[in-house]
């Protein structure tokens, strides 16, 4: 072994403790294995990471559809956080009676009453319930799942 050039040993005959070595200098794509240079195999996560990222995204599809307008018989009313608040306060300004204008999801108006704007939050516990019941159900099938390809065949159903 020269004190100039170090890595003399990677130009003679290895033995075999030298292939972790060789590996970590050949690169991320080759493997130093009993003396031969192979592609490396692609990295298969764990079942239980791939499980968890797919109850991750189910989670995300749940969420925003629970944001989503929500439609009722006066028309598609936003149901973002913003829009949220606005119809808790208005029911509550509008118990003692009377109406008000209200500006739908596509930019329409429409009059209201503390009724309507309680159908609106009753469509909503209904959609959100569904919603529910189906990631639950959905995440059952990813905890069953005994493959990684069983868990990427599982998807939110479209509608």
């Amino acid at each position: 072994r020269s004190t100039l050039f170090p890595y003399t040993t990677l130009f003679r005959s290895r033995d075999e403790g030298d292939d972790e070595l060789f590996n970590d200098l050949v690169g991320k794509n080759m493997l130093y294995i009993h003396g031969h240079c192979v592609e490396r195999p692609p990295d298969v996560p764990a079942l239980a990471d791939v499980q968890a990222a797919k109850i991750s995204e189910l989670k995300t599809i749940r969420d925003a559809k629970e944001v989503e307008p929500i439609q009722t018989d006066k028309g598609l009313f936003d149901y973002d956080d913003k829009a949220r608040d606005r119809i808790q306060a208005a029911i509550i300004a509008l118990n003692a009676g009377g109406h008000i204008d209200w500006t739908l999801a596509d930019n329409t108006n429409v009059t209201v009453t503390n009724l309507d704007l309680e159908d609106v939050v009753r469509a909503v516990a209904l959609r959100s319930n569904t919603l529910h019941v189906t990631y639950r159900q959905l995440k059952e099938q990813v905890m069953a799942a005994e493959t990684n390809e069983e868990v990427e065949a599982i998807h939110w159903p479209e509608e």
